[in-house]
């Protein structure tokens, strides 16, 4: 049966079936992931700590054994070893066995003494264990280890271990070599001992030791406790030891399986003795079965037994309680979807009810539709016509307009260039008026000039004249020079006269007359010379101040009236750019006035010529609109008949297209009348849905 031909009701109800389904489905699926790990770690962590539990356990143990041990040598090792001494006896020669290697060497030994008794006897040891009840063992050294020289201990064959020897490599022998007592598990013959070893010294150095200890029984009752126990089917406890051998495994004890392999070819042993602690997963194929196996094998390592304690399980058993999870949740997926089915039908056949409903609706609207849209296109046809009409009209004016603002534009061209060319007038104008004031100010300082010139010419004429004085002055004052030299002349001749009376005392006084008097003569040329420089001079500074008071006078009297015919001339040719700036001013303002209207009357065309665009613009879109609202009732018809189809094919997604259309008008127009077609199908369809 092809999908098309299904209804509404039951595509609905197949695809919420369906996709309930895959929901379920998927949320079942990541559910059992999640859990099937929850569940895997748990298993881990429960193993783990099954592992630690038990390795307090052996702790516990080992610490009470050596605790034992220690107290056994306390009180016995001190009071036995100070008995024994070194033999002064010849060393005896003797085939000695390592007990590691089992390698034989000849070696000397040197003879121990247990109170002047040789230690080699064995009723001194056995006579020890008797009363300690314990193993006890004396050691000499040799040059390849300790030297077993007594023992208590047996091999599997009943005898005594004697002609054995621990070689120096071994951590015993390096203890007890450095003077302390070694305390410890240790491998007794093939056999594990708690063991104590006390060193027997002798000036310093190590000759010998005393040995006690017990086998290890803790051992075997802790690996019965780990083989009795169950990991769930099938998981088990195993052990390995460094060597990679099985101390414990329920079927392959002491086989070693350092080397072997799982089913994808890894060393798991190998990878377990290297990690230490840790984690593995590997395949493994079932003994029983012969089917392959994933598993699980959490492991640790004990370093006081040289264990590697290791739980394995089959992963599958770990799963197994999700296996039941996964039945609940698969029911619950398959019950939910079969109650989203019939829920979905129900809804389904109601939705499809109000659905058929809402399409008989729709049909009534596309008819309606379609007959406004015809009315629609007549109307915007009209309007397209008288669009262009007006358009056409609009064209010529703005043709009209565009000549006026083209003649404006001339005129303000030109109106604008004289109001440049009269500015520029005006300000020439009053750059001369500027610099013609300027020099007026400039001619009126070189007149004050002149004035202070004249005036300073006539204070150095009188203080010229001042000079003619103070020489006229000087001149007199040479004159009572000259009279006093004729005064001391006269004084010098009679002061000769007088010593000449005086005779030989006078003569001194002679001398001294004579030269004043020779004095008295030069001051008096002197004088002379002085008076008729004076009065030369005088004369010449006369001629001089009379020529330059001439002189200054004629020229200040011309430059005055140069400066002042000059000042007369300036200020008429300022008045004159006064009057003429004041009429540029004028000329100016008038064509600003003529251009700033003429810029007006542009502004006003530009308007005018912006507002007929718009205008032009409008009608176009007027026309535009027309032409696309005549489209759009095209476009609306047929929207309409799409929606018809449109709703014939909801009404064969509702019945499917066996079913036939219960109205016979969907391609058809609707006769009902306007007011029928008025109510609004959607909200009809809600009150359907409501209902």
């Amino acid at each position: 049966m092809s999908l098309s031909k299904l209804g509404f009701q039951k595509k609905l109800t197949w695809g919420f079936s369906a996709l309930s389904l895959m929901s379920l489905g998927l949320a079942g699926f990541i559910s059992f992931y999640f859990t099937s790990e929850i569940v895997k770690n748990l298993s881990v962590s429960n193993l783990t700590d099954r592992i630690r539990s038990t390795e307090a356990v052996i702790e516990v143990s080992y610490q009470e054994g050596m605790a034992r041990e220690n107290r056994s040598m306390d009180a016995w090792g001190e009071k036995i070893v100070r008995r024994i001494t070194l033999s002064s006896d010849e060393p005896k020669i003797v085939q000695a066995e390592n007990q590691e290697t089992h390698e034989k060497t000849e070696l000397s030994i040197p003879r121990l003494a247990y109170d002047g008794k040789t230690v080699s006897d064995d009723s001194v040891v056995d006579e020890i264990s008797a009363n300690s009840h314990e193993d006890v063992t004396f050691f000499a050294r040799t040059s390849k280890g300790l030297y077993r020289v007594s023992t208590t201990v047996k091999r599997l064959d009943g005898k005594r271990a004697v002609g054995t020897y621990i070689p120096a490599t071994s951590p015993i022998y390096e203890t007890l070599s450095s003077g302390k007592r070694y305390a410890g598990r240790a491998k007794v013959i093939g056999q594990w001992y708690t063991t104590a070893y006390e060193p027997i010294m002798q000036k310093g150095e190590l000759i010998g030791a005393y040995f006690m200890g017990v086998p290890d029984t803790s051992l075997e009752r802790i690996k019965a406790y780990l083989r009795s126990q169950k990991l769930l089917k099938t998981g088990y406890f195993f052990i390995l030891d460094s060597q990679g051998q099985f101390v414990l495994h329920p079927t392959r004890e002491k086989e070693n399986a350092i080397d072997a392999k799982d089913l994808d070819g890894k060393t798991i042993f190998k990878d377990i003795i290297e990690k230490k602690e840790g984690l593995i997963t590997y395949r493994w194929l079932n003994a029983e079965t012969k089917q392959a196996q994933d598993k699980i094998a959490v492991f640790r390592y004990f370093p006081q037994f040289d264990w590697y304690l290791s739980a394995s399980l089959n992963s599958a058993e770990v799963l197994e309680p999700t296996f039941t999870l996964k039945i609940i949740l698969l029911s619950v997926s398959l019950a939910m979807t079969v109650l989203m089915g019939i829920a979905t039908m129900l809804f389904g056949r109601r939705l499809g009810s109000t659905l058929s409903g809402i399409a008989d609706q729709l049909v009534d609207s596309s008819d309606t539709v379609r007959s406004r849209s015809e009315r629609l296109t007549d109307a915007a046809s009209a309007l397209s016509r008288g669009s262009e009409s007006h358009a056409s009209a609009l064209q010529e004016t703005a043709a009209a307009v565009e000549e006026i603002r083209a003649t404006v534009t001339k005129n303000l061209s030109t109106t604008e260039a004289t109001e440049n060319r009269s500015q520029l007038a005006a300000n020439e104008a009053e750059l001369a008026k500027t610099s013609l004031s300027e020099l007026v100010a400039s001619m009126s300082r070189i007149s004050t000039n002149t004035e202070k010139t004249r005036d300073t010419v006539e204070t150095g004429n009188h203080e010229i004249e001042t000079i003619i004085s103070l020489i006229a002055e000087i001149e007199n004052k040479t004159k009572v020079i000259d009279e006093i030299v004729f005064q001391t002349k006269l004084l010098s001749f009679n002061a000769s006269v007088e010593a000449a009376r005086s005779g030989e005392h006078g003569k001194g006084f002679a001398v001294v007359a004579e030269e004043v008097g020779r004095l008295a003569q030069m001051s008096g040329t002197a004088s002379k010379e002085i008076r008729e420089s004076l009065v030369k001079n005088r004369a010449n500074v006369s001629d001089i101040i009379s020529r330059t008071q001439k002189n200054t006078s004629e020229i200040i009297e011309v430059s005055t009236v140069s400066i002042r015919e000059g000042l007369r001339t300036a200020e008429t040719c300022r008045e004159v750019l006064e009057a003429m700036t004041e009429k540029v001013s004028s000329t100016h303002a008038a064509i600003s006035q003529i251009t700033l209207a003429s810029k007006e009357q542009a502004q006003g065309i530009e308007e005018i010529t912006k507002a007929m665009q718009q205008i032009d613009e409008v009608s176009q879109k007027t026309a535009s609109v027309a032409k696309e609202s005549e489209g759009m009732a095209t476009e609306l018809s047929d929207a309409s008949q799409q929606l018809n189809t449109s709703v014939a094919n909801l009404r064969t997604l509702l019945h499917g297209e066996s079913e036939e259309s219960p109205r016979s008008d969907v391609d058809g127009p609707s006769d009902r009348n306007q007011s029928e077609t008025s109510e609004a199908p959607s909200s009809l369809a809600v009150k359907k849905w409501a209902a």
